[in-house]
């Protein structure tokens, strides 16, 4: 990625706490980009989607993972899920913001960031307020 291109970024999870993250990056909008979002309800999907005016959407997040276009996610799903996304992200060379908390257990925790290190993307922990 060039300095003057935006950091690509997936949603994640496009329940309340995901519409408050995409709100949040649509106003940081000199810098980056919601370019897809991701979720396993095709209502919440199609809802976030058009609210944001996202086009890419995916009902998996291998999708995402798998997606050349797409420099970062935000995981913004429940928390037993976040140490298997966000593993799968890193690994797939994404850079990821992960909404707290972070894991279910110091375990996951330390495997998230193991993985990020391992991939040497960079991994931040957000509170959606």
């Amino acid at each position: 990625m060039s300095n003057m291109s935006k950091l690509r970024f997936c949603l994640i999870g496009a329940g309340r706490a995901g519409k408050i993250h995409a709100a949040n990056l649509l106003r940081l909008d000199h810098s980056v980009q919601l370019a897809a979002i991701c979720d396993s309800n095709p209502a919440n999907l199609a809802s976030v989607a058009s609210e944001f005016q996202v086009a890419k959407c995916y009902d998996h997040y291998h999708q995402a993972c798998n997606d050349p276009d797409i420099d970062a996610v935000v995981i913004v799903t429940p928390t037993f899920l976040h140490r298997e996304i966000a593993c799968a992200a890193a690994a797939a060379g994404k850079h990821v913001f992960l909404e707290k908390p972070m894991a279910v257990t110091v375990q996951e925790c330390q495997e998230i960031i193991a993985a990020t290190q391992a991939s040497d993307v960079r991994l931040q922990i957000g509170f959606m307020r």
